[in-house]
């Protein structure tokens, strides 16, 4: 039905309003706290149907709305567990930015987490060169060279524009084990020199519940859009490692 729905605004040209019953955005979305508590508890609490059988997905909105169960489950979905006086915490700040008229997005919900919990760990993956080929009538070609934890990998590929063949390349040089789960562009301001908002999903396609998430800002779409991913990948080695983490071990992830 959802598939059905997003054929016919494509086709016709007239979006899906987002509180359309059954086939819009906030059809399946939870905020409130009570609201998550209760769908996590038994989802028929709160929906009619489950969102699977549309082919649409479950999702859950952190904001001023928003309580502990909803926080920490979130964040379990890029492995994050964090003890409940530092959980406290994060709500407390997701509820303040909230009522400043800010959204935040799941990559803020964990630079949330993370200032929370102390420090990030020191990134493992380095991009050290990138160099990315594109123009009329030529396969955009994209070389990165990234440190590994000492360990220099090259690799270049293609893709069918500058930004698909910059992600091939990284993954080459990482692990072809890796998937692009999302990828989002937003322009934070306008004109042609507009600063953009990049935020890519990372996962592995060896094990379904690691997911990471990488944000960058900056002028430029490709250059931005590979700092995004550098991002998310050394969360997601973090993640990978996250039962054994020796240097010798790091080397073996992927």
């Amino acid at each position: 039905m959802a598939f059905v729905s997003r054929l016919v605004a494509q086709l016709t040209g007239v979006a899906v309003p987002p509180n359309k019953a059954i086939v819009g955005e906030n059809a399946f979305s939870h905020e409130s706290g009570i609201h998550v508590h209760g769908v996590l508890s038994e989802c028929s609490t709160y929906e009619p149907m489950r969102p699977e059988i549309v082919g649409k997905e479950r999702t859950f909105v952190v904001g001023k709305h928003s309580g502990v169960h909803a926080v920490q489950n979130k964040l379990r979905e890029y492995g994050l567990e964090l003890p409940m006086d530092q959980m406290k915490e994060v709500v407390a700040r997701v509820k303040k930015y909230a009522e400043s008229g800010k959204k935040l997005d799941d990559a803020e919900l964990l630079a949330v987490a993370y200032d929370v919990m102390g420090q990030e760990a020191a990134p493992v993956i380095r991009l050290e060169e990138f160099t990315v080929f594109t123009g009329l009538n030529f396969t955009p070609t994209a070389t990165v060279v990234l440190n590994i934890d000492g360990e220099m990998r090259r690799a270049s590929e293609t893709g069918v524009g500058p930004i698909d063949a910059s992600v091939n390349a990284i993954r080459n040089a990482v692990s072809k084990n890796i998937v692009l789960k999302e990828f989002r562009l937003e322009a934070i301001t306008g004109g042609s020199n507009a600063l953009c908002e990049v935020t890519i999903k990372l996962g592995d396609c060896e094990d379904a519940q690691l997911l990471s998430l990488g944000k960058s800002v900056g002028s430029d779409i490709v250059t931005t859009s590979v700092d995004a991913t550098v991002e998310a990948l050394n969360r997601l080695w973090v993640r990978k490692l996250s039962a054994n983490g020796t240097a010798k071990e790091r080397r073996k992830a992927y």
